[in-house]
């Protein structure tokens, strides 16, 4: 789909472990399978809250994307999207307190 980028699949190897148990590839290949199907079906800003697209983000990192208003909306950057302090589900993460000091918001839907 245009506008969708793929979550990378490889990760350089570090050259100072052992290698993999067959065990271990099989999980790893089932992590991987779960993870790629789960990525295109991305949130969306009007449905789904701070706490949702965070958490997103710890799956996908960078790679994690959110849609702009709704199911169809244009695809965004999830971290881009929180960092600018965009609404999810009708909240914003951050606030500035009247002495100017940045701060995140807590509750229901937000940590």
């Amino acid at each position: 789909m245009p506008g969708r980028t793929a979550p990378p699949t490889e990760i350089a190897p570090a050259t100072d472990l052992p290698p993999l148990s067959k065990q271990l590839l099989a999980l790893r290949t089932r992590v991987r399978t779960v993870l790629k199907g789960y990525y295109g079906k991305a949130l969306n800003s009007h449905d789904n809250d701070p706490w949702e697209a965070m958490h997103g983000m710890l799956a996908y990192g960078v790679h994690s994307r959110i849609h702009d208003g709704s199911a169809n909306g244009r695809l965004i950057t999830s971290v881009g999207w929180l960092c600018y302090n965009k609404p999810c589900k009708g909240q914003t993460l951050l606030y500035v307190t009247p002495s100017g000091e940045l701060r995140a918001k807590y509750g229901g839907g937000l940590q």
